[in-house]
């Protein structure tokens, strides 16, 4: 599956802040929670770019 430059650096980003959020020793409360956020984000970005290449088929 390909996504879009703009969706792998905004992906790239939440996980990054998630990774450096546990290595800081954030409470495991907030570390799940911001892991289930950064999910969502990701499903949202995937759906996006999956129906924009519905619409446009040549795109990028």
């Amino acid at each position: 599956m390909k996504l879009s430059s703009h969706s792998l650096r905004l992906l790239g980003l939440f996980g990054g802040v998630a990774v450096l959020l546990l290595l800081t020793n954030w409470s495991p409360m907030r570390a799940v929670v911001f892991a289930g956020v950064w999910a969502v984000a990701a499903a949202v970005l995937v759906l996006r770019d999956r129906r924009a290449r519905v619409k446009d088929p040549a795109g990028d």
